[in-house]
């Protein structure tokens, strides 16, 4: 229970289309975060690290990793997939770090990566706003 305790926080998002996946990169600042985990859904937003488990929820595991990165072979061309990305900190609890909406057929996700900010921030410059729908990033949920 001595020192100080920080949440990690989640920077620089991308996402990109390869070869029929999408593969979303990030990287890790702040605390020691023990996994990562990914859940996707075409329905909305995992409010929790578990959701996948609740029957109906629609939400599906992408991906469980003590490394960041995520890899979705399973992405239907014509879906729009909302994908949560949650970490698990040193003392064991679970933050969704960051929530994005992806449109796989969108021709900008095979052409340039998208979502490249820093944690807390807002985008610098112009984005495209089709790719990627950033709705929270690094605020404990």
């Amino acid at each position: 229970m001595f020192g100080s305790h920080r949440a990690p926080l989640l920077a620089h998002l991308t996402a990109r289309r390869e070869a029929g996946a999408i593969i979303l990169t990030w990287d890790a600042r702040g605390g020691r975060t023990l996994l990562w985990r990914v859940l996707r859904s075409e329905q909305g937003f995992a409010e929790g690290a578990f959701d996948h488990t609740v029957v109906g929820s629609g939400q599906s595991l992408v991906a469980e990793s003590p490394r960041t990165g995520a890899k979705d072979p399973a992405a239907d061309p014509a879906a729009t997939y909302c994908y949560a990305v949650f970490a698990e900190d040193e003392r064991g609890e679970w933050r969704r770090l960051a929530r994005v909406r992806l449109a796989v057929d969108d021709r900008h996700l095979g052409a340039r990566a998208e979502g490249d900010f820093e944690a807390g921030g807002s985008p610098p410059g112009s984005q495209n706003p089709h790719a990627v729908d950033i709705a929270q990033w690094g605020t404990p949920q």
